[in-house]
């Protein structure tokens, strides 16, 4: 499809200014909210790869002695410093030996280091951009919101020259009214940037296969090589990329995309190579160690999880994709994605675009439906799936006003029209109000049809799981009533605690549990880590104590998702565990154990 000839500049400009203004919007959003959450599990690690990059750049910027070195945690899985000084010895004064660079690029290896570091290189941009005027973590969330908003202006533009503006409003307005996109989005992390590489490399590779005059096919292949890199860089789940991209081009038999994918292939592996300077010295062996740590998880980091009243050690049933999906996006966005799915079926694969995000969708939910996948964290494993969704659901909208439109007898067009236009203001409404009654907790969203999150629990499904519900508020609590000099534990120890005390966002001194009680113990209501035999102790405190304060959703009072005990609580539970001789049940080996009967206030 032609963008020039007779085309006015209305024609020409509207969509991309629209999809600016979506995007600047969303931004405003995101940023307006980015300290609204707690800090999440796996932003402690984010921050502390980014400080080390942040000391390696300014050495390599000549710095010498001024270097501000990263902070050292008590928690981290890191290689100390001492160590690093220790083995690099004099090759310790250049930024660029063997030691140095395995000490401040820790990734893309065996883990803890399992993940490449572009959404570190990315999250540093943030901050540098950032720190002087907001807070952290959000100084830290910036880059990943920043770039999750210019992809949520793409989906516009992409889809409403495709398929009309109205699809092209619902699939960027209904992705950012997702409750537990809206949430990620906010988050330093790997999962979005993946969701924004994977989506970037779609639209870039349709452009490059276009068959219209004047295609500039060379320079959209190399934004779909920059893009596929990227993803590469960020995340195991950006390798996956070509996959779905593949089965499109043997569908229809296309050339064009043969061409594509082969010098695409050599961007995206140039990108991943510049981006691993630890792969530099060892190009292969750095990769062999990269895919072995990613490929045996299962073996070497197993995170359980309770899945509909059943504890599983580290992959789930292969349905649990469609039982997420059906639960975690809200109702009418879900039917309009359904009706678009429909639609390009139903079509015989007519339309290639429709197909292949079609296909996009799928691979992932039959992805982290394998045996080895992880099953942890809901959907955060599998969130890229849901752009494809919302660009379904797009679709659907297209298609519904169509079908409208062909009923005989009526105003045909406007009918449609009509319903088209009910139909998104009801997705965008109904999802929009979801993200504001949850937030900020919209990790514990669920919908509808299974309850909400009440349901949701009942049912056997984990209502929380990372951390994200320590919000301002509990760090408050926590603040005030903490006496001088006392400690706190939590019964998941994360470097996100560390970072938060560093801050002054949370006075107290977060330790392990440690000989001497602390004041207060902060219990995280992830039953699948509860069920395990050394979580003992957090579990009976569920099933027996009396929390002195509890972090509920407003979507759902009768939900504990954070409980802070006191040290006499813990101290109690405590000798009547070693009193019972540790005989608690085996809960890792028992997948049939239910979840505790939380006692709360």
């Amino acid at each position: 499809m032609s963008e020039r000839g007779g085309k006015s500049w209305r024609e020409r400009w509207g969509d991309p200014i629209l999809g600016l203004l979506i995007a600047s919007a969303t931004l405003v959003l995101l940023i307006a909210t980015l300290n609204d959450y707690g800090m999440a599990w796996d932003e402690g690690f984010t921050v502390e790869r980014e400080e080390r990059l942040r000391e390696w750049f300014a050495k390599v910027g000549g710095a010498g002695s001024s270097v501000r070195h990263a902070r050292a945690m008590s928690l981290s899985k890191l290689e100390s410093r001492g160590s690093y000084l220790a083995k690099a010895g004099a090759s310790a004064s250049s930024p660029w030996s063997r030691e140095s660079l395995r000490f401040y690029w820790p990734f893309a290896r065996e883990e803890p280091n399992g993940h490449p570091p572009l959404y570190a290189l990315l999250g540093l941009a943030g901050w540098a951009v950032s720190h002087d005027s907001l807070s952290p973590p959000g100084s830290y969330r910036l880059g990943p919101a920043a770039l999750f908003a210019a992809t949520v202006g793409v989906v516009y533009v992409f889809m409403a020259r495709r398929y009309g503006r109205v699809a092209g409003l619902m699939a960027s307005f209904g992705l950012v009214a997702m409750p537990r996109m809206f949430a990620h989005a906010h988050l330093a992390s790997y999962d979005v940037p993946t969701l924004c590489f994977w989506f970037l490399a779609v639209v870039a590779f349709l452009k490059a296969v276009e068959p219209s005059p004047g295609n500039r096919w060379w320079l959209w292949t190399a934004a779909f090589g920059l893009a596929w890199g990227c993803g590469m860089a960020t995340k195991f789940t950006g390798w996956f990329i070509p996959f779905p991209l593949i089965a499109w081009s043997l569908f229809y038999l296309d050339r064009r995309s043969v061409r594509v994918l082969a010098l695409g292939g050599v961007v995206a592996a140039l990108v991943v190579y510049a981006t691993n300077p630890t792969w530099w010295a060892e190009p292969i062996q750095g990769l062999r160690a990269f895919l072995v740590s990613n490929l045996t998880r299962d073996q070497l980091r197993p995170i359980p999880t309770y899945f509909l009243g059943r504890l599983y050690r580290f992959s789930l049933p292969w349905y649990n994709t469609l039982v997420i999906t059906a639960i975690v996006t809200p109702p009418l966005t879900l039917a309009l994605a359904l009706l678009g799915s429909a639609r390009v079926v139903s079509g015989r694969f007519r339309d290639r675009e429709g197909t292949l995000l079609f296909l996009c969708w799928v691979f992932f939910l039959v992805l982290r439906a394998l045996p080895n996948a992880p099953g942890h964290d809901g959907e955060r494993q599998f969130l890229t799936a849901f752009v494809f969704l919302a660009c379904l659901s797009g679709i659907g909208l297209t298609a519904l006003g169509e079908w409208i439109g062909r009923i005989p007898g009526l105003d045909r067009p406007a009918l449609g029209r009509g319903c088209q236009a009910i139909a998104l203001t009801a997705a965008l409404a109904l999802g929009g109000w979801s993200t504001w009654r949850y937030h900020p907790l919209q990790l514990s969203y669920f919908n509808a049809l299974i309850g909400g999150l009440s349901g949701a629990t009942r049912a056997g499904i984990e209502p929380t799981y990372y951390w994200e519900a320590v919000t301002p508020d509990v760090r408050d609590w926590l603040n005030t009533h903490t006496d001088e000099g006392r400690t706190i534990a939590f019964c998941f120890p994360a470097v996100t605690f560390e970072y938060l005390h560093d801050w002054g966002q949370l006075k107290p001194l977060p330790l392990i549990l440690p000989a001497t009680p602390p004041q207060w113990y902060v219990v995280m209501n992830r039953t699948g880590h509860l069920l395990f035999q050394s979580m003992s102790l957090p579990r009976f405190l569920l099933e027996h104590g009396k929390p002195a304060y509890v972090k509920f959703s407003s979507a759902a009072p009768d939900v504990p998702l954070v409980l802070i005990y006191s040290g006499v609580e813990v101290s109690a539970a405590d000798l009547i565990l070693k009193w019972s001789d540790g005989k608690q049940p085996n809960s890792a080996k028992d997948e049939h154990r239910s979840a505790p009967d939380l006692k709360t206030p």
